[in-house]
């Protein structure tokens, strides 16, 4: 039981611009928040930031001192950010009943403004590709930073364990404006002497096949590249930059083909086979590479439990019993040569595997075994799935193998429910939830599964109240609305029906006939582009943040001014028209 006065607060989710402890995000400014729990008092009386840049606040930077005005939502560190330099912030809150806590955290910069000493390198052939370098340390390292982006998608690995807990980076961008790059702490994976650093590449959004209707490849790009750098902090106070440039050495990956939509193609054989050449230095993407925005796409929850399925057309078919966005695993103990193909389907029609409603999209995993036990995976797609048709095992190969289904989302937790006396209305609430989870994966889709998958700005804008109640995702669509912004910009302020642009894009890069998808088509509609406007403004409705609604207020007035013009221009300015006859519905229409 609670008694007053004996500092039962706790001050949880403390987090700089929405993100808990971030590394290397993009923070212009940041903004605090934290969440009071647990007190015996009923509203917050006043509080105390104070930021610091060591843990133990030896060195103060900034002190609000106790106030009344500080905002749980919304408090501004007026601080001037140095690139790579982690920053401590401590938050102590006093109740109305003189019941308090305190709690500390931190967040740390990017590169900022400071260029990359590494240049871009992929490797001297078109295959999917593996770049390495070898890092040898001599000397007890007091922290190490590794600064990257790999496209279309990487994964990197230190001593033959992944780097980080994140899928499919660097993400789905507006990758002709901006390109993010990540940031991870890799201190504690490093080992005195040989250190083997890798990093593998595939297709992804950037240059796999992509887009509605006619899809493309090379949408953004038509090679994959890497660029990276490793710093290096020593006890003795000397430092080391490992960058990439043309020593480093590529080898094709066993990975041999990628895909959004057709999936992943992997032969175990060649994971050794390929003797390595030197990585070129390659021309910079199209993109301004910028710090992470988002929160990142990880492994949110796994199921183990599945039912085997004999079809009417004997067929083996897994039921995970749930619809999800991610992919299934499992541990191959195969012989060599063995080829095992899974497909992934939503549905079964008279009780038989059914995928037409993919359209042309594969959606299947392939896998060679080259006879050794390994854990088999794909790290370059994702699928939208309750059933995977497995064939090349049996059923008794598939009991012992240890399939799991593993849920990937944006990192964003869930908030709100409804629960009521009546079970359907449960189970469709949690349907839509699900929905929610499948279709957060970096930007807000408007499917997972068949060959289209794109950031629909209309479908965000009818959704973005409903997500913004079940999870806490104002960074995530600062994300999208960032994105949104460059592509206005480029169309005068109008909103594209995607974000990122990726059909406008298919119009530009591949010359296709501009009045079957001219610019037109793909932006300046209503609803579409009112989501430049109301997902604003619901984003500071349910978070409360205004430092989020003005940078975000240019989108609104992009789109606003872009609605005005057309109408002075091609409907004979009919607002201007209704004030100066006094009509009665002009206030209205102004409003």
């Amino acid at each position: 039981m609670y008694r007053k006065g004996v500092n039962c607060m706790k001050i949880e989710k403390l987090r700089v611009n929405h993100i808990e402890k971030p590394i290397g995000y993009l923070i212009n400014r940041p903004v605090i928040s934290w969440v009071v729990s647990e007190s015996t008092g009923k509203k917050q009386k006043s509080a105390r930031v104070v930021a610091a840049l060591d843990r133990n606040f030896d060195n103060v930077i900034y002190d609000t001192g106790e106030r009344s005005d500080l905002s749980s939502v919304c408090t501004v560190l007026p601080i001037e950010l140095q690139p790579g330099t982690r920053y401590y912030f401590r938050v102590k809150v006093t109740a109305d009943d003189g019941d308090s806590g305190e709690s500390c955290s931190f967040f740390e910069t990017g590169k900022l403004s400071e260029q990359f000493e590494g240049k871009w390198i992929s490797a001297p052939f078109d295959e999917h590709s593996i770049i390495e370098k070898s890092i040898s340390i001599d000397k007890p390292v007091k922290s190490a930073r590794l600064y990257i982006c790999g496209l279309g998608l990487y994964e990197a690995y230190l001593n033959s364990e992944k780097i980080g807990d994140e899928f499919l980076s660097p993400g789905y961008d507006s990758y002709q404006y901006n390109i993010q790059y990540q940031t991870y702490d890799i201190t504690d994976s490093l080992r005195n002497g040989k250190n083997d650093f890798s990093v593998w590449l595939g297709n992804g959004w950037y240059k796999g096949r992509f887009v509605l209707f006619e899809q493309e490849e090379n949408l953004y790009g038509d090679k994959l590249q890497l660029l990276c750098e490793i710093r290096l902090e020593y006890d003795d106070e000397t430092s080391e930059v490992i960058s990439t440039d043309d020593t480093w050495q590529c080898r094709k990956s066993p990975v041999t083909f990628s895909g959004i939509y057709d999936g992943e193609v992997y032969d175990a054989n060649l994971e050794n086979e390929n003797m390595p050449e030197k990585a070129v230095v390659t021309t910079a993407p199209e993109g301004t590479l910028i710090e992470r925005l988002g929160p990142p796409v990880r492994e949110k929850c796994v199921f183990s439990d599945f039912e085997i399925i004999h079809t009417p057309k004997d067929e083996l078919v897994l039921d995970f019993k749930q619809n999800m966005s991610g992919f299934v695993s499992f541990v191959s103990s195969l012989e060599k040569g063995r080829n095992v193909r899974l497909q992934y389907g939503e549905i079964l029609q008279d009780g038989c595997f059914y995928r037409e409603n993919l359209r042309t999209a594969k959606a299947e995993y392939v896998f060679t075994s080259n006879g050794n036990k390994e854990l088999v995976r794909p790290r370059f797609t994702f699928y939208g799935f309750r059933y995977v048709k497995v064939t090349g095992m049996t059923r008794e190969e598939i009991t012992s193998s240890s399939f799991k289904a593993h849920v990937l989302y944006s990192d964003i937790e869930t908030t709100g429910f409804i629960k009521t006396s009546n079970e359907k209305i449960n189970r469709l609430i949690e349907n839509a939830l699900w929905s929610q989870k499948g279709n957060f994966v970096d930007v807000p889709t408007d499917c997972p599964q068949r060959d289209e998958r794109l950031g629909w700005t209309g479908d965000a804008m009818a959704f973005a109240r409903t997500a913004m109640y079940n999870m806490y995702c104002p960074a995530f669509f600062h994300k999208y609305l960032f994105d949104m912004r460059s592509e206005q910009r480029a169309f005068g302020g109008s909103v594209p029906f995607v974000v990122p642009n990726s059909l406008q894009r298919k119009t530009d890069v591949h010359g296709l006939d501009s009045n079957k998808y001219g610019q037109d088509c793909w932006n300046g509609s209503s609803a579409w582009g009112d989501a430049a406007t109301v997902i604003a403004f619901n984003n500071y409705l349910y978070y409360g943040d205004k430092a989020l609604l003005e940078e975000q207020y240019e989108n609104m007035k992009m789109w606003v001014d872009y609605i005005r013009s057309e109408d002075k221009t091609k409907c004979g300015d009919m607002l201007h028209s209704r004030r100066t006859r006094g009509d009665r519905h002009s206030s209205r229409v102004e409003a």
